[in-house]
């Protein structure tokens, strides 16, 4: 995972770094008790930053169960997923950290 000027950018789910204007909403989803990181990025900007394999395969079934968007797991990282969701949405806009 990086986070750059270009934008957040998880290998294992886009080809192309979404540009943080791109993106819409963070929220975190849980399933069997792991915390998943949820961007939700119009359509657009999901076509350019071109899904990978695996996530074109995942991105229906996570949508049906309620993680609809770009599903992004902090696991096996030395970041913690709260801290994940924190830096995303400090770059993206600042303003949404008020509430946490």
């Amino acid at each position: 995972i990086s986070l750059s000027e270009a934008g957040f950018h998880d290998r294992r789910v886009t080809a192309y770094p979404v540009p943080w204007d791109a993106i819409e909403d963070v929220s975190t989803w849980s399933m069997s008790g792991q915390k998943i990181m949820v961007l939700a990025v119009s359509p657009e900007a999901e076509a350019k930053a071109g899904l990978t394999w695996g996530a074109r395969l995942t991105r229906g079934a996570n949508a049906l169960l309620g993680a609809d968007g770009l599903c992004i797991s902090a696991t096996g990282m030395s970041m913690r997923h709260e801290d994940l969701v924190y830096e995303v949405l400090e770059r993206m806009d600042p303003t949404k950290l008020a509430g946490l």
